[in-house]
């Protein structure tokens, strides 16, 4: 039995900015630390989950709150399984909110 979910999607801003040289040195094959975590190795995400909520009333609220926040100019913490990304504020392009559905014994959404 299928079940209504309510997620947020933060886009980002593209990286479109970079001159050439800058991107030539992003695609290096160098290793810096911390190169198993996949966060620094291109591309560059261009969007991430923010969160996903079970009522609309609860995915409006933080709706709300993300608001607030960019709005303060705060930057965002969103956690994935195995990062945490702190977002600055200029980064973010918009937030979506999209209603999709999930299986009662998955937790994993499709929009």
């Amino acid at each position: 039995m299928a079940k209504q979910v309510w997620s947020i999607m933060v886009w980002l801003y593209p990286a479109d900015h970079l001159s050439e040289l800058e991107r030539v040195q992003r695609l290096e094959h160098h290793r810096p630390r911390g190169w198993r975590t996949r966060a620094f190795n291109p591309p560059a995400l261009d969007r991430l989950p923010y969160g996903h909520y079970d009522d609309l009333e609860a995915a409006e609220a933080e709706m709300q709150e993300l608001a607030g926040r960019l709005g303060r100019g705060e930057p965002l913490w969103i956690r994935t399984k195995q990062e945490v990304f702190l977002i600055p504020a200029h980064s973010v392009q918009y937030a979506v909110l999209a209603e999709g559905q999930t299986e009662t014994d998955s937790t994993t959404a499709s929009i």
